[in-house]
């Protein structure tokens, strides 16, 4: 399995990944080009200190994360999602992401990295409380934090620095 930054040959694993998760395990009714992040990667997400990576294994990309830069050395995690053949611990997908997006975070002097999940992700909420992501009520977010319709329920990981 290998982490590296998202390159406009992963397009199509990309929607692979992404669509089944959205449409069929979460029920949206999205389209992928209905997504303007996805459609301008680079101009989205590689602002300021943002970044977008894919996870490949077998020539497959299996799991996707971006970050936003959203200034006071924050950051808003975007876009984290793994495809469900990799979940779980046994796997360690999730768990190999993050501590490479932790790792990023800590070369790139960022001090906070919040998401906004769903009510429903009740396996996200596990898997973000027991890696060290503590809740956020929603009016503590910073106004710079892009709100989304469906997240109800947000966290934020303090980065410790290397000393």
């Amino acid at each position: 399995m290998e982490i590296i930054p998202y390159e406009n040959r992963h397009a199509d694993g990309l929607r692979n990944l992404l669509m089944p998760i959205l449409r069929d395990e979460h029920g949206y009714d999205v389209h992928y080009e209905d997504m303007p992040d996805l459609q301008d990667i680079a101009g989205h997400y590689r602002v300021g200190i943002g970044e977008c990576w894919v996870t490949i294994s077998k020539d497959e990309v299996v799991g996707v994360m971006s970050i936003l830069d959203i200034g006071d050395q924050q950051a808003a995690l975007r876009k984290f999602f793994v495809r469900k053949d990799y979940r779980g611990d046994k796997k360690g997908t999730a768990k190999h992401m993050l501590q490479h997006l932790v790792s990023y975070a800590k070369k790139s002097d960022l001090n906070t990295i919040i998401l906004g999940t769903t009510p429903a992700f009740v396996s996200g909420h596990r898997f973000y409380e027991k890696s060290g992501f503590l809740r956020l009520e929603p009016e503590q977010l910073p106004v710079k934090f892009p709100r989304s319709q469906v997240h109800s329920r947000f966290y934020y990981l303090p980065i410790e620095k290397e000393r």
